[in-house]
């Protein structure tokens, strides 16, 4: 059983994607807990169908239980959605990998840490593509759009974070690809294939539309529609930041449980 589904949006040739509804409540809490212990490669594993691997018990769960606990502020709030928003898009990631082992950074570990959300290799075998994942969880999606992942995006196109990108890619390939990393880099940088995929979470409306949310993104990444992935995940029936607030306590429950 897949913890999300996927539902296709059609936009071309402004940007492909989907809307994800959650299949399995449950799972996808298991999922997100053991990823915010750092267990990433047995929610991998999971995902994949592979036997999960043991993971060694942790001491840091009051840390996390912290992190994902009531919030104090707004502030807080929005960094706490973030970084677990972060977290159910790399598991996104995964299910949306098709069977395909999936090349991809590893989860960040608290929330407000800095550097690309994720990076994702394809085509790991020959001439990589990069696909540079933007992750947000509004109340704001237009504004959150505008305000702060189209000036990203400019900065990835001109190239200005491209000693980021290019620290990401290469922990990838010696990861992944060790025998070839130096040749998976260069040729992955001359190429610039550079892709982009933003991930929204936001509250459910039923006059929201990946269309208005989206709206210009081929004026920021010109090219070919594959550059352009926009996904979207929509709670049903309720508003995102009370949907947090359970999903985090349930969370927290299941982290005490591990």
């Amino acid at each position: 059983m897949s913890p999300l589904q996927f539902v296709p949006h059609n936009n071309q040739p402004s940007f492909y994607g989907n809307a994800w509804n959650v299949a399995d409540y449950n799972l996808l809490v298991d999922l997100t807990a053991r990823l915010a212990l750092g267990h990433y490669r047995h929610v991998a594993k999971i995902l994949s169908g592979s036997p999960a691997v043991a993971q060694a018990p942790t001491s840091a769960s009051a840390l996390v239980l912290k992190h994902l606990g009531p919030v104090a502020d707004e502030g807080h709030r929005s960094l706490r959605d973030g970084w677990v928003f972060q977290l159910i898009s790399w598991v996104a990631a995964h299910i949306g990998s098709t069977g395909v082992p999936l090349v991809i950074t590893i989860p960040h570990s608290q929330p407000a840490e800095k550097g690309c959300d994720a990076i994702i290799l394809s085509n790991l075998s020959s001439t990589p593509a990069i696909t540079i994942c933007e992750d947000k969880a509004t109340d704001n999606p237009r504004k959150t759009i505008t305000s702060k992942v189209w000036p990203e995006l400019r900065k990835f196109e001109s190239g200005e974070r491209d000693h980021e990108i290019a620290a990401e890619v290469t922990a990838l390939a010696e990861r992944f690809a060790p025998g070839h990393a130096d040749q998976l880099i260069t040729t992955g940088f001359w190429r610039n294939d550079k892709r982009y995929r933003i991930s929204i979470a936001t509250s459910n409306s039923p006059t929201l539309a990946a269309s208005a949310i989206f709206d210009g993104y081929e004026t920021k990444v010109a090219g070919d529609i594959i550059r352009r992935q926009a996904e979207l995940f929509l709670p049903i029936g309720t508003n995102l930041r009370a949907w947090m607030d359970a999903f985090c306590s349930a969370v927290c429950v299941k982290v005490q449980t591990l």
